[in-house]
C-alpha cells in the first residue's frame, strides 16, 4: 500500500469514527424516553420509517441482515414500545411492522440531535474547507461507484431522505 492510500484509509477510518461518535451521542440524549437503542436499531426504525413494504423478509434485505437478525431486534424494539407488528391479511405467516408515534418522535429528536452535532463541527470549518470536503466526498464516493454493477450493494435504502444529488442518480446514467 503506497503512502497516500494509507493516509486516505486512515482518515476514512478516523470520518467513520466520528460519524458513528455523533450517531451514538445522538442517541445518548433519548435514553430517558426508551433506554438503550442501538445504531443499528436507529437505522431498523429509519428504514421502516421510509418504506411501505415492511414485511420481516423485506427489513431484512434491506438492512443486509438475517431473518433471524431481524425477529430478534423486532423483538427488542417492539419491547420499548417503538415499532409494532401487524398480521398480514390473506397470509397469517407473514408479519410486518408499522413505527409507532414514540418511535416517529425518536426519529425526529435524533436526526435533530445528529444535525445539531454536523452542525457544530461544520461551523469550525471555513467555506472553503466545506466546499472541498464536499467536493472530495462526492468524487470518492464516485470513483468508488465505478466498479459496482449493482448498486443496491451500496445503496442507503433511503436511510436519508432521497436527493436528485445522490451519487447513486448521477452514477447510473
Amino acid at each position: 500500500m503506497n503512502d497516500q492510500a494509507k493516509e486516505t484509509k486512515n482518515l476514512a477510518e478516523l470520518f467513520s469514527r466520528m460519524h458513528n461518535r455523533i450517531k451514538v451521542e445522538s442517541l445518548s440524549n433519548h435514553r430517558k424516553d426508551v433506554g438503550t437503542i442501538t445504531p443499528s436499531q436507529l437505522k431498523a426504525i429509519k428504514f421502516l420509517s421510509r418504506h411501505n413494504n415492511n414485511l420481516l423478509t423485506g427489513i431484512a434485505e434491506g438492512l443486509g441482515i438475517s431473518n433471524a437478525a431481524v425477529t430478534k431486534m423486532t423483538d427488542r424494539l417492539e419491547k420499548k414500545g417503538l415499532v409494532e407488528r401487524i398480521s398480514c391479511a390473506g397470509d397469517r405467516r407473514a408479519t410486518a411492522l408499522k413505527v409507532t408515534k414514540l418511535g416517529e418522535e425518536l426519529i425526529a429528536k435524533t436526526e435533530q440531535a445528529e444535525m445539531h452535532q454536523w452542525n457544530s463541527v461544520l461551523s469550525k470549518m471555513s467555506a472553503d474547507d466545506k466546499k472541498a470536503l464536499v467536493r472530495g466526498l462526492e468524487a470518492f464516493i464516485k470513483a468508488g461507484l465505478a466498479d459496482i454493477k449493482d448498486f443496491n450493494e451500496v445503496c442507503l435504502k433511503c436511510g436519508v431522505e432521497h436527493s436528485d444529488n445522490c451519487p447513486l442518480n448521477s452514477s447510473a446514467d
